[in-house]
């Protein structure tokens, strides 16, 4: 990890430590009958498609031995389809999704980070956990039920409202937000696009004309080397 990054870790640390959602891990191996202490894993910045950095933990070691949760992922070919009828569309971000789900309290000493200032646990759910995925999209699934397929489509943190015009849609947005707060999560309003008539969702811009595929993927496939040989065909 870089000098920069430390000293971005070392600020992320106080300002989660302050919200209440890492703790220092003061647990030992089997101590006071708790068998979970003795976790520890290390820190590392992953780089998001919009330049920022994320905090993550490497937790391959604890998901190797995790019974994973087969909670299943919506058919994106289906979510898809939902809009076919749409004129305004909404994109709600939500801050941190996964940091917004608390953790039981024997999981708690499982979840800890190794940083050069001591070992910290999360008491919410981190990103980097192989069930995070599946246990966030069951809490936003439960969350919107009476609107899905409705009005609401959800795929892990991305949640769409989409209405046939924007009488409607205003009230579908109300009823989303008003549950959003009542089961006390909180949005990311820099990343929330509202009363839209062109949203991108799960790398298709959708829109009242339709759905294609977002300008960025095209090029990427339109700018990919020739293949040479049959490696390169492979690879392709």
């Amino acid at each position: 990890m870089s000098h920069a990054e430390l000293e971005l870790l070392e600020k992320e640390i106080e300002t989660m430590l302050h919200n209440g959602q890492l703790v220092p891990a003061t647990h030992a191996p089997g101590k006071n009958g708790i068998q979970a202490g003795g976790w520890s894993f290390p820190a590392l910045y992953v780089k998001k498609k919009n330049g920022e950095r994320r905090f993550c933990v490497q937790f391959q070691d604890l998901n190797k031995v995790t019974v994973k949760d087969p909670w299943p992922l919506p058919s994106i070919t289906d979510l898809l389809e939902s809009y076919k009828d749409a004129s305004v569309f909404s994109t709600v971000d939500l801050l941190k999704g996964f940091n917004q789900i608390a953790v039981s309290d024997d999981t708690i000493p499982k979840l800890t980070v190794a940083t050069p200032w001591g070992c910290f646990s999360f008491k919410v759910m981190p990103f980097g956990i192989v069930n995070g995925p599946a246990t966030f999209s069951r809490a936003i699934y439960l969350a919107m039920q009476g609107y899905l397929n409705q009005f609401v489509t959800t795929y892990i943190d991305d949640i769409t409202v989409y209405s046939p015009n924007l009488e409607e849609h205003i009230k579908h947005l109300e009823l989303v937000l008003q549950r959003i707060r009542e089961v006390n999560m909180v949005l990311n309003p820099k990343k929330c696009v509202f009363a839209a008539e062109e949203v991108e969702v799960l790398g298709f811009v959708v829109s009242k004309a339709g759905i294609k595929p977002h300008p960025n993927n095209v090029a990427k496939i339109v700018n990919f080397p020739r293949p040479k040989n049959k490696t390169d065909i492979r690879a392709f």
